[in-house]
């Protein structure tokens, strides 16, 4: 329950500062209905090695994914923010995802500071610009990005140190940031166990998200489940970036990321895992009015170093994508490739991790009023994963998922 205390208390700060501030909170909201066309793989959320978060049990109508945000200026300098994301793949339905209070300062000597306390994930993704951190061109987000969405946040604070455009005549803006956080200890359990995906949502804080029944779990104490927001020895991480943007026309950010969790700690059936990844991405508009995002992440993460024997899982990881988007008025369609994997650098025959894979999405997207969407999307998915071959899998898979969806926003 204490994972869901900062949450608690914006709820509060929402609430209070209303009267006192003469306006209701803001509130952004959205839900996609749909029907989905799986393959014969059970879902990586239903405890199977399926890449996508529909698998052979879910052919049919779906709850595809939905959101509740709710934004309170207090004064002049302070906002805070409460998201819930709903879910049916998790329990409880309503969840909360992020829960900030912001203090920005008015500018001073062309310079803009942001000071952030509470949950949030990590600046990484160019995908999940909407409100809700949704994605605004396809349904399913990059494997890149999916990962961020399924296990790297915590609670903590971030500072950020921005250009001012207002004073800043070259069209040049630049901002960097740093956080300390805790609470992501377990980051890499999901990605070592379940390998890479492709998700529209996200977890929330306190949820559980059950592994494939591998056979480390019976020696290892792990349970059969990940749950990334917890804190297993008390050190807090960090991570730090930085962008550089002209316009609408290009923007690069660079992130480095390390949550400095001991490998050996334990708590509630999670053990640490010692999750270091750097982040790169950029975005830019095309000729012929066509959008680029290019993005690539690559990392490592290691957990129970038994002496003597080596470290139970040591893995090396990389994924990247690129994705082609044009609007015609109010429609659009998009193309992504994916490309990701991972090496197994542990010496456990148990308990097999690597992967290599590759993904074709196309999206069509029509916005038929401004609270009313459409889409039609086919995720393929092909690749090779060692650990299948242990649930008397093909190694080899060949997944794809298609939606079609129905979307109203507030």
């Amino acid at each position: 329950m204490e994972r869901l205390l900062i949450g608690a208390l914006l709820s509060m700060v929402l609430l209070q500062a209303a009267p006192a501030s003469g306006e209701a909170p803001e509130m952004s909201a959205s839900i996609a209905l749909g029907y989905v066309a799986s393959g014969d793989d059970t879902s990586f959320l239903d405890e199977g090695f399926g890449k996508a978060p529909y698998g052979s049990d879910d052919e049919g109508p779906a709850f595809v994914d939905g959101f509740i945000e709710l934004n309170q200026s207090i004064g002049s300098s302070w906002d805070a923010q409460l998201t819930l994301s709903g879910s049916n793949n998790l329990s409880p339905g309503l969840g909360v995802t992020e829960a900030t209070l912001t203090y920005r300062p008015l500018p001073n000597s062309g310079l803009r500071y942001r000071f952030k306390l509470g949950a949030f994930r990590p600046p990484v993704s160019f995908e999940h610009s909407s409100e809700g951190w949704t994605t605004q061109y396809t349904v399913l987000a990059s494997a890149l990005n999916s990962w961020i969405g399924e296990e790297v946040g915590g609670l903590g604070g971030e500072i950020k140190i921005a250009s001012d455009d207002a004073a800043n005549p070259t069209g040049w803006n630049w901002d960097v940031f740093a956080s300390g956080f805790y609470g992501n200890d377990p980051a890499g359990a999901m990605l070592a166990w379940s390998g890479w995906t492709f998700w529209n949502g996200q977890t929330r804080y306190g949820d559980r998200i059950e592994f494939p029944p591998v056979p480390l779990f019976a020696v290892a104490q792990q349970s059969y489940y990940a749950e990334p927001y917890i804190e297993t020895d008390d050190r807090p991480g960090y991570y730090v970036g930085g962008t550089v943007d002209r316009g609408q026309q290009l923007r690069l950010r660079a992130l480095y990321y390390d949550n400095r969790a001991d490998p050996n700690s334990f708590n509630g059936g999670q053990w640490g895992w010692h999750t270091r990844f750097t982040s790169l991405a950029a975005q830019a508009n095309l000729p012929l009015d066509v959008g680029l995002i290019v993005q690539w992440l690559g990392g490592s993460s290691v957990t129970w170093e038994v002496p003597g024997l080596g470290a139970a899982v040591d893995m090396n990881y990389h994924a990247a994508f690129a994705e082609l988007t044009r609007a015609f008025s109010s429609q659009r369609l998009t193309v992504r490739y994916d490309a990701f994997g991972v090496s197994d650098v542990d010496a456990n025959p148990m308990d097999p991790n690597g992967e290599t894979g590759h993904a074709w999405t196309a999206s069509y997207r029509w916005q038929i009023t401004r609270q009313w969407a459409v889409s039609v999307e086919q995720l393929w998915v092909q690749g090779h994963r060692t650990a299948r071959a242990l649930l008397g899998l093909d190694p080899n898979y060949d997944d794809h998922v298609a939606l079609a969806t129905l979307r109203w926003q507030l």
